[in-house]
């Protein structure tokens, strides 16, 4: 029988701070991610439900969250594929992330 020290809230805490730091890094790398595989691959990887990661993602999602979930429309030339939400940075949060990189930029100078 395993005793863990850990309740519950602690260990959903741990957990929700890992997922959000496996998004934005996912974010950094790709740019747009869609938003089920966001969902889908944070839940295998950590060991959740994919229940648990879409309440993640939507906080991170919502009006004062860094993240916005958009549906991208299908090509032109794409008959019977269905528009997919995606994920990405909010416009705001993107402008003040590249204003602090600008500024490190100037000291290393």
């Amino acid at each position: 029988l395993c005793v863990s020290n850990k309740n519950s809230i602690s260990i959903n805490q741990e957990k929700e701070l890992q997922f959000r730091k496996f998004v934005y890094e996912s974010l950094d790398e790709s740019q747009v991610i869609e938003y089920d595989e966001l969902i889908n691959s944070g839940a295998e990887y950590f060991g959740i439900s994919p229940e648990t990661s879409k309440r993640y993602l939507k906080k991170m999602c919502s009006e004062l969250g860094q993240l916005e979930k958009f549906k991208n429309s299908p090509g032109l030339f794409r008959t019977g594929n269905k528009p997919r939400w995606k994920v990405r940075y909010k416009e705001k949060v993107l402008e003040e992330l590249n204003q602090q990189l600008a500024g490190s930029e100037e000291f290393c100078s």
